[in-house]
């Protein structure tokens, strides 16, 4: 069934390819000549990306040298159609600016229509235009006459209204590419798994995990192939994509149904049931393009972080060098694996029609969903079952945690579920192989990571003591760690490559984090460590670190008592995504039992919840004295593994102490949910949009329904055999 679904996809594509449609223009009136290219606005001039204009389109703005230009642009006449779109940015109902279609009638008299919707700021949305009945030609009327801050506007040229892609409302178009694009991304994790689960004799808790770290190799092959060529790139997608779709077709599905596979299935389908619940709670009460919408739905003020990996992803798809990539801010500096994942599937998604900005978002949801199947080994790893697995993870699901860091897709918590996916690697269970093709398959996981997002590094960190350990306790585990260790370099330095010789030096968010200098400058990443520590002293130092362990519990701690909306809901949102303590929410009591259940464990040879415990607290402790800066231990500014792996640890103590227990916590995280992150920001004053509240509804309804089937299974399990 996914290789049919695949080979559908990348069928239709090929169509499109072989026979493209251009996006028809409306055309000049008779003897207009070229009625769109005329001053005094120019091409490019504007603050809004072409990603989300359709292919083609033309467009022209007045950010001219700065906010001070002035100036009004009139296009010629265009045929007149019933309906038209134009496509804005910028700021055409501020004061001093306007926008307008002129429509001459047949008579000779002329209308104005003037812009009406909503301030499309930094970013084009479509202006969809009735004109009335004799209309016989039409114009674009266009003034800046503001000096204010961002006081610009842009237009497209006109397009007839009809059917297209880019042109559906984000809602239906996001979830329609989050669908096109789990279907391809799961066709090759099913058809890698069939590859990797023998040679490796991994458990089927295991599978899904190995399934799409095994994508992000190929993502991150993909990045090094359009790199060296955007032809070579291209070509490398579609291989992999149509050698996935022919071998799972050849197969007739043995690997869905043979050993593991119907449990990667379950988890990896699981992944694509939370991804659409948290893309239709994005989209419930704007139209704006989505990337803006993962920036603001939930929050105010955030940086681009979230399209770095498209804006790299741009580069490289056009051929331009990525040095230099925005503003002071070089490629060097940001890890690329993301941007892999994106170009692994943007010939097929281009070639479709979905506009470059939903498309790149839709995937980097889809990597940062990599800590769905991380996650469930962890709980398999643990001693879950798969429907007690479901049952937690669907829980992870009702937190701010989980819809943030899978929406706002900086590479973030991707990069922190390929660590726990490696770290469980390391914990080979009772009965299962634990030589050094699966130590190296962990260390390649944990590379994967850190070419994700450097902040992994933390936790990294925290496993030294339990590697150490490991080497004194078990025979022949030098050989193991040798294995994991070589793994590692040979992945990561090819970008350690790219940092020292193509764009130098790459070390800023090092400087940053780690020695508290956040402009760049020609010092090296050691010196600046030694001029920073002795400008603070020991003194600093040590406050430093007291602050940054007294903000882990910063937060109003009321607010978990308070199930009712608040009229802001956003300092709520803020405190549960940036403070360790708070994003726990009402797991954090849970791990008052852990040490209970070490106790009741302490004879079980496999001591995976004691290793778990271990490296949870020293990856922390790592994280808090390692940063520099006070106040800067903030989520966002680390691992988050340590928040993915404190999740993972306290809903199977939860769980272990009673099915009841789990059940209660559970329901009163989702109530803390609703009541915190389903309304919307006080400056959106749209009404819901009936298809996302409906697509959210059932999302929301079946996830529940999970941790409800939860309660029924058996509350012990053995380890899951090895296959």
């Amino acid at each position: 069934m996914i290789g049919t679904l695949a080979a559908a996809i990348l069928l239709l594509a090929v169509g499109r390819l072989l026979v493209p449609i251009r996006p028809r223009l409306v055309p000049a009136a008779p003897g207009e000549g070229e009625a769109f290219a005329r001053g005094p606005f120019a091409e490019h001039a504007y603050c809004a990306s072409d990603a989300e204009l359709p292919r083609g389109v033309p467009a022209r703005g007045s950010w001219l040298g700065g906010n001070e230009f002035t100036g009004t642009y009139v296009s010629g006449w265009f045929q007149a159609r019933r309906r038209v779109t134009v496509w804005v940015s910028g700021y055409p109902r501020l004061p001093g600016n306007a926008l307008a279609v002129e429509v001459r009638t047949a008579a000779g008299a002329v209308k104005r229509l003037p812009f009406a919707d909503a301030e499309p700021r930094e970013h084009w949305r479509p202006w969809w235009i009735t004109l009335p009945a004799g209309a016989a030609a039409f114009r674009l009327v266009a003034t800046d006459g503001s000096t204010q801050f961002y006081g610009w506007l842009g237009v497209s040229a006109p397009l007839p209204t009809g059917f297209s892609l880019a042109r559906m409302p984000q809602a239906p178009r996001s979830l329609l590419a989050f669908a096109a694009q789990g279907v391809l991304l799961l066709a090759l994790g099913v058809a890698l798994h069939g590859s990797l689960r023998r040679p490796l004799s991994l458990p089927a808790g295991l599978g899904p995990f190995a399934a799409f770290a095994g994508v992000a190799v190929l993502g991150y092959l993909a990045f090094w192939c359009y790199f060296a060529s955007p032809l070579l790139g291209r070509i490398f997608s579609w291989t992999m994509l149509a050698a996935a779709s022919v071998r799972l077709m050849a197969r007739d599905q043995s690997t869905a149904s043979g050993a593991g596979g119907g449990e990667l299935l379950v988890a990896l389908g699981l992944a694509g049931l939370i991804g659409t619940g948290f893309l239709a709670l994005t989209c419930l009460f704007d139209d704006a393009p989505l990337s803006a919408l993962a920036a603001h739905r939930f929050s105010v003020n955030l940086p681009v972080d979230n399209e770095i990996p498209r804006m790299f992803a741009d580069r490289l798809w056009t051929g331009q060098s990525p040095r230099h990539l925005l503003g002071d801010w070089l490629s060097s500096d940001r890890p690329p694996l993301q941007t892999g994942w994106q170009l692994l599937t943007r010939p097929v998604c281009a070639t479709l029609g979905f506009d470059d900005d939903t498309a790149a978002t839709t995937a980097g949801m889809w990597f940062q969903l990599l800590w769905v199947p991380a996650m469930w080994a962890m709980l398999r790893r643990l001693g879950a079952g798969p429907r007690e697995s479901a049952a937690m993870v669907a829980a992870v699901a009702f937190t701010g945690f989980g819809l943030f860091y899978t929406v706002y897709t900086w590479p973030k918590l991707g990069a922190a579920a390929l660590v726990l996916g490696a770290f469980v690697l390391w914990q080979p269970g009772p009965g299962e192989a634990s030589g050094a093709r699966r130590f190296a398959a962990g260390g390649i996981g944990a590379a994967l990571g850190w070419l994700a997002h450097g902040g992994v590094a933390f936790s990294l960190l925290g496993f030294v003591p339990l590697g150490l350990a490991s080497l004194r306790r078990e025979r022949g585990a030098w050989r193991r760690w040798l294995a994991a260790g070589a793994a590692f370099v040979a992945v990561a330095s090819s970008w350690t490559a790219y940092q020292k010789f193509y764009e130098p030096p790459g070390n800023r968010l090092l400087k940053w984090h780690l020695a508290g200098v956040i402009p760049p400058d020609a010092r090296s990443f050691g010196q600046t460590l030694v001029d920073s520590y002795r400008q603070l002293g020991w003194r600093g130092t040590l406050a430093n670190r007291w602050s940054n362990l007294q903000l882990q519990w910063t937060g109003n701690w009321r607010d978990l008592l308070r199930f009712r909306p608040a009229a802001d809901p956003l300092p709520r949102r803020a405190e549960e995504i940036t403070f360790t303590g708070r994003t726990l929410g009402w797991w954090l009591p849970v791990a008052l039992a852990l040490p209970w259940l070490l106790w009741t464990r302490r004879k079980d040879s496999d001591r995976i919840l004691a290793r778990g415990l271990i490296w949870w607290i020293c990856g922390w402790l790592a994280w808090l004295a390692l940063m520099f800066l006070p106040d800067s231990a903030r989520c966002h500014q680390g691992t988050l593994v340590t928040q993915l792996l404190g999740f993972a640890l306290l809903l199977w103590a939860a769980w272990s102490l009673h099915r009841l227990v789990f059940l209660l916590f559970a329901a009163l995280q989702i109530a803390g949910f609703l009541a915190t992150w389903v309304a919307p920001s006080p400056e959106m004053t749209s009404p819901a949009n009936p298809f996302a509240a409906a697509v959210a509804v059932v999302t929301a309804l079946g996830l529940a329904s999970l941790v409800l089937a939860g309660m029924v299974v058996p509350r012990r399990h053995p380890p899951p055999p090895a296959v």
